[in-house]
């Protein structure tokens, strides 16, 4: 069961993916994401209606506000 908290709503996290190329080399990739941007990226994938942004909204102003 995962729980809907408040903190991790509104801060942005920092996440780094390290791998290695076909020649050996190390490689990162790096990104700096909110849970709202995440949740305006999967409302983009979905169909981008407004209903569903207006729940995803709902969730995520919730969690960010408590």
């Amino acid at each position: 069961m995962t729980y809907l908290v408040s903190y991790p709503m509104a801060d942005e996290i920092a996440a780094t993916l390290y791998y290695y190329d076909s020649d050996g080399e190390k490689q990162s990739v790096s990104t700096v994401s909110s849970a709202e941007t995440y949740l305006r990226k999967f409302n983009e994938e979905l169909d981008g209606g407004t209903k569903t942004w207006d729940l995803i909204k709902g969730i995520n102003d919730y969690g960010y506000y408590m």
